[in-house]
């Protein structure tokens, strides 16, 4: 029964009167319980060891057994370099000089986050410790930290693992960092080279670790065999078997990694290994699962993302893989993640199902969009290029980088009088809580001078078969002109002709004026119209003095004008026009004129006007009559005169030729008896018209 507790680190046991009373170390509390025992004998007393024994590891289960693991508690603040010893209960190991990192200083050179090695917050809380893994000066130098742990269970799983991250101004990566454990200690010892021990945990599966940004998290699990109560942690390959990548130049020629919260805890059945706090949306990230029991081969991970309060109501899936032992999952935060303080992640399986606890902390991610780059060009040596940047994330930070050492911190900038040099690709980046988006832009900069105030002029609208005429001017010295334009028209020149005109030849044409590739654009649209159709004209011609001339346009064209013109002053603009009680000065030629949007085609007529012996009249009489009557009147020939009578049905009735007798018509007409009464149509062609009369035929 729990009746209390104080922070403390011994775990004393010891009797009073009849009860045993057990101090067991919980989170940083010692935690007290008694228990009756009665007589006190040693048997008694075995027992109960045991079952101590047993309680300890059920009340330590899931919790650090290093203190002090993430660095935090300080018997004093460090005041310099070296000063691993004012970290509560860390020691350095051999004469190699770890370094003590905390907020609480005001020595800005072992301050957190930024510090004499570079810039980093603590992966929790204020403080951090550093060591060498690697100098080039002394290459088998090296630096550790130590300290007494909670004793381990022999026979027992552990994990182990550790955030770490490369200093900024290391040039040097290396693999080889981990973790020692033994028994009656940490003492000292006076070298500086690799220890020669075989450590029990080596993570060397995460290969030369170069994040200098993040926090990586390193994770092995191993079976104690024995009682271990001491850590040593460093790196543990010596210069012969280090692997070592260079990262940068003109930095410290040496590998410096950061160390914080350093976890030893019984291995969880299913768990994950997690330990960055700040991320980016996009960042390709690795989560560590584990799983003591081995899973079935269909079996399928995935690691799963809160919401940003922490909720898992929907998980978002941001990495899988199909396996039955515990491994590394790739996973990548969704570019459209929003930014949030409060994320969390966690595991699932699906053979057998089952899901982990989250990573037990909050992971703050930054969303920033990806940033649009632009620039003005191509351009020429006499202009000004400019470059523009736009984000739709607010408070970014822009720079640029680009040929030639260009830099600028600004969102838009400009390069006045760029040379040829200056071409190439220009990427701006936005910044916002250490996550970063870029995009590129490319840029052309031609030698030459650009001509400047071009005036390009043409003759439109212009009619099917004309000639386009194309010019222009332009301010500059010796300038080149191209033209280009519809139906695959390329020409050089300042002034042009293009004969032949077609409706294909409509549209824009291009002028490109300037030197060498430093060109000006303008443009001039030209418009071809097509001729209208050519147009069918007809009259009444020939026909006889002070009768009617009938001038008809029989196939009109839409949108088009028309204009007749004739002898005697002539005009009329309708398609059908004509002349009342026509003269002998009224014969002669008929033109008409037709205009579709300044194109124009035209017909001509010929009109015939005979003067007539008299009237010129064809006269029937009696009408009506009983169907005999006569046909008398005056024509211009002998030609036979074709008549037909029609009834009022339009039936043909009778037909017969009238011959007339020195160009004289006196013609009786018998119809046939038959007939019914009625009205008939006499239809005679005369001199080239036909004469329509009506008749009536009483009985």
């Amino acid at each position: 029964m729990l009746t209390g507790f104080r922070k403390k680190r011994d775990f004393p046991v010891f009797f009073i009167g009849k009860f045993l009373y057990v101090l067991i170390e919980h989170n940083g509390y010692l935690l007290y319980e008694y228990i009756y025992v009665g007589k006190q004998d040693m048997k008694t007393t075995c027992l109960l060891l045991w079952l101590l024994t047993l309680y300890v590891v059920r009340a330590s289960g899931q919790q650090n057994h290093v203190p002090n693991g993430n660095f935090e508690e300080v018997t004093s603040c460090p005041s310099d370099v070296s000063q691993v010893g004012n970290c509560k209960g860390w020691i350095q190991y051999t004469i190699g000089t770890p370094d003590y990192f905390n907020s609480c200083t005001n020595n800005i050179y072992i301050s957190t986050p930024e510090n004499s090695f570079g810039w980093q917050k603590p992966a929790n809380g204020e403080a951090y410790v550093g060591m060498y893994t690697y100098t080039y000066s002394n290459l088998d130098f090296k630096e550790y930290v130590a300290r007494q742990i909670i004793p381990l269970v022999p026979g027992t799983e552990y994990e182990v693992s550790m955030s770490v991250s490369l200093a900024n101004k290391s040039m040097f990566a290396t693999n080889g960092l981990g973790a020692y454990f033994f028994e009656s200690g940490p003492g000292q010892v006076s070298q500086q080279s690799t220890l020669k021990v075989t450590p029990q945990v080596l993570y060397n599966y995460a290969g030369t670790i170069k994040d200098t940004a993040n926090w990586v998290r390193l994770s092995q699990v191993f079976m104690a065999d024995s009682a271990y109560n001491s850590i040593i942690i460093g790196c543990f390959l010596d210069s012969s078997h280090i692997l070592k990548d260079t990262v940068a130049h003109n930095f410290y020629n040496r590998a410096y990694y950061y160390i914080d919260s350093v976890v030893v805890k019984i291995l969880d059945t299913f768990s994950i290994q997690f330990a960055d706090t700040n991320l980016c949306a996009g960042d390709t990230i690795t989560v560590a699962y584990r799983t003591v029991l081995q899973t079935q081969n269909n079996n399928v991970f995935t690691i799963q993302l809160s919401d940003a309060s922490g909720s898992f109501v929907s998980p978002v899936d941001i990495g899988t893989m199909q396996a039955n032992l515990g491994g590394t999952i790739r996973c990548i935060i969704p570019p459209a993640t929003h930014t949030g303080n409060s994320y969390r992640i966690r595991a699932t399986s699906t053979a057998p199902a089952d899901t982990t606890v989250d990573n037990g902390f909050d992971i703050s991610i930054t969303g920033i969009d990806k940033p649009v780059a632009e620039n003005d060009g191509p351009v020429c040596t006499s202009d000004t290029l400019r470059l523009s940047a736009t984000s739709t994330t607010a408070g970014v930070e822009y720079s640029w980088i680009g040929p030639s050492g260009f830099s600028c911190v600004q969102r838009d900038t400009f390069i006045i009088a760029p040379v040829n040099a200056n071409s190439g690709d220009y990427i701006v980046t936005t910044k916002i809580n250490g996550c970063a988006s870029s995009d590129t832009t490319t840029v052309s900069v031609y030698e030459g001078n650009r001509a400047t105030n071009i005036r390009t002029s043409g003759n439109t609208p212009v009619c099917v078969g004309d000639t386009i005429h194309l010019s222009a001017i332009a301010d500059g010295v010796k300038l080149n002109y191209l033209w280009s334009g519809p139906a695959a028209f390329v020409d050089s020149g300042q002034d042009l002709s293009v004969f032949a005109a077609d409706t294909s030849m409509s549209g824009n044409y291009f002028l490109s004026v300037g030197t060498d590739a430093c060109f000006m654009i303008d443009t001039i649209k030209i418009k071809v119209n097509p001729l209208p159709e050519k147009p069918l004209i007809k009259s009444n011609s020939p026909l006889e003095v002070h009768e009617t001339l009938t001038l008809e346009l029989n196939n009109p064209v839409k949108g088009a004008t028309v204009l007749w013109k004739g002898p005697a002053g002539f005009t009329a603009h309708s398609y059908r026009a004509s002349i009342p009680n026509v003269k002998v000065l009224n014969a002669g030629s008929y033109i008409l004129i037709e205009n579709l949007e300044g194109c124009i085609d035209s017909s001509t007529i010929s009109v015939e006007i005979n003067e007539s012996l008299d009237t010129g009249m064809i006269v029937i009489y009696p009408n009506p009559s009983n169907g005999t009557f006569t046909i008398e009147g005056y024509v211009y020939n002998d030609s036979n005169i074709p008549m037909v009578v029609f009834s009022e049905m339009g039936n043909l009735t009778y037909k017969q030729d009238i011959v007339p007798d020195n160009k004289v018509v006196s013609e009786k007409v018998r119809l046939p008896g038959h007939i019914a009464p009625g009205i008939y149509f006499i239809e005679l062609f005369v001199d080239r018209k036909t004469i329509l009369i009506p008749i009536s035929v009483v009985k």
